[in-house]
């Protein structure tokens, strides 16, 4: 995880971001100190960490809000709802959770056939559309609505250019 300063306001940092390791491809070591939370970008989720000791950002919250792998502080997250109706994908979806703090709930539909509900309070939105895509067709979307909509015109790009 990282910060950096932001160009157009001399002393302030931009949000912090999160990185993966696979993707970084280069490194510079600097001799700065950690900025002070004041300097980064206010939000209401960038905050310092509760206790005793030198001022650091609270880490937990990241991991709380993220679906893990990309989360930026400066995005908003939103509330996940999907029902899955495939029993690989169930299990799959319960042994290999998509965020450490999601809830499934098995149900049943109206013909009495088994589906998981997957919610997730907060998560980032573009990142939980790329792990929903490689469950295929076992899903569906109930919110936010703003994911179903760019899930099908995903969807819609990829069977034009397969028609």
């Amino acid at each position: 995880m990282g910060c950096e300063r932001d160009p157009k306001n001399h002393g302030a940092w931009k949000w912090p971001l999160q990185w993966k390791f696979d993707r970084v491809v280069s490194v510079r070591l600097l001799d700065e100190v950690n900025p002070p939370l004041s300097a980064i970008w206010a939000h209401d989720r960038v905050r310092p960490a509760t206790g005793s000791g030198p001022e650091r950002l609270d880490i937990e919250r990241l991991y709380c809000d993220s679906a893990g792998s990309f989360f930026r502080y400066g995005e908003p997250t939103v509330r996940l709802e999907v029902l899955i109706d495939s029993p690989g994908w169930m299990a799959w979806c319960i042994e290999k959770p998509f965020h450490p703090k999601q809830r499934v709930f098995q149900e049943t539909d109206s013909a009495g056939k088994p589906r998981l509900r997957l919610v997730i309070d907060r998560c980032d939105e573009e990142e939980i559309a790329s792990r929903l895509l490689r469950l295929g067709g076992a899903f569906t979307v109930l919110q936010p609505a703003s994911l179903a909509k760019k899930l099908a015109a995903t969807a819609a790009a990829i069977a034009s250019r397969h028609a």
